[in-house]
């Protein structure tokens, strides 16, 4: 009777331990993000099924593009920047039938990713995952900091779409799905221009039109978007608009929080001649920060 009480105590102990470790280990991995979106699985599954039922040993980089052709916003961005769309889904086939190798015999096979395929989806979830997240970029400690990372945490978490795995194939650029895009004149500074403000192209200077009508004074604006580093807004604003540092830092995030802010008020003169610099400096670094002049 007493070893009986013993071992029902020891279990009864056992219990109240570990319970909450075997609870919280079993449903842990329910409250992780799911950092790919349903059409971007979509799309992945349409590469893998393809692969597996025309017997490809791998599943590429040009393969992956090629399923993304199906996903309607993918087909959105290529469309806004003038692409024509089934021509290059011709070129990508013949691309894919030339370079992909077929598994010998008649039974079934399991296609592997190709190390650029693999490349491109943690690209792509790493963009979101960065742009999600607080960085250690602007510094440790200090009211800047704190705010920064306040600021960030509050930015709504979202899941890499076809459109991050486009952007993602442009920086893979010995791929032949790259080449491909970059023979139909796909560049990355378009899709990212398009993806972040609807146009491959920057607008034509609102100052240009305000200047003839007598305009004095204009507001430099600046707009948030997931491609631009946070960095390179800070030395935009301190190099091109006067701010010290801490204001610099200041009216990035307000860029960031609240998608575009007032940034300085200048002549009409100076105000277009800041947007034309920030606009020059943005493009040669590849970035697709919209810059814009608006009458006070």
């Amino acid at each position: 009777m007493i070893l009986l009480c013993f071992i029902l105590g020891t279990l009864a102990a056992g219990l109240v331990l570990y319970l909450p470790f075997f609870v919280w280990f079993r449903f842990r991995g329910r409250r992780k993000t799911e950092w790919v979106s349903p059409e971007l699985q979509l799309s992945l599954n349409r590469a893998a099924i393809q692969a597996r039922n025309r017997r490809y040993e791998s599943i590429s980089v040009e393969q992956l593009l090629l399923a993304l052709l199906d996903d309607v916003r993918v087909v959105g961005v290529l469309r806004g920047c003038s692409i024509d769309v089934k021509t290059m889904r011709g070129s990508l086939q013949e691309v894919v039938q030339q370079d992909t190798l077929v598994a010998e015999g008649t039974g079934g096979v399991e296609p592997e990713a190709s190390l650029a395929f693999q490349r491109v989806l943690q690209r792509a979830i790493a963009h979101v995952m960065a742009v999600a997240r607080p960085t250690g970029a602007l510094g440790e400690g200090g009211a800047e900091a704190t705010a920064a990372q306040a600021v960030l945490r509050r930015t709504a978490q979202r899941a890499a779409d076809g459109s991050d795995a486009l952007v993602a194939i442009l920086d893979e650029p010995e791929s032949r799905a790259a080449e491909v895009l970059r023979s139909h004149g796909v560049t990355r500074l378009a899709v990212t221009r398009m993806i972040a403000h609807g146009t491959p192209a920057t607008e034509s200077n609102a100052a240009d039109e305000t200047l003839s009508h007598g305009q004095r004074d204009l507001a430099v604006v600046l707009e948030n978007d997931d491609f631009t580093p946070m960095e390179f807004v800070v030395s935009m604003l301190q190099n091109h608009l006067g701010l010290d540092p801490a204001a610099a830092t200041r009216a990035m995030l307000a860029i960031h929080n609240e998608g575009r802010t007032v940034c300085g008020r200048f002549p009409a003169e100076v105000a277009a001649a800041k947007v034309r610099e920030i606009r020059t400096a943005a493009s040669a670094a590849g970035h697709p920060l919209r810059c814009v002049t608006e009458t006070m």
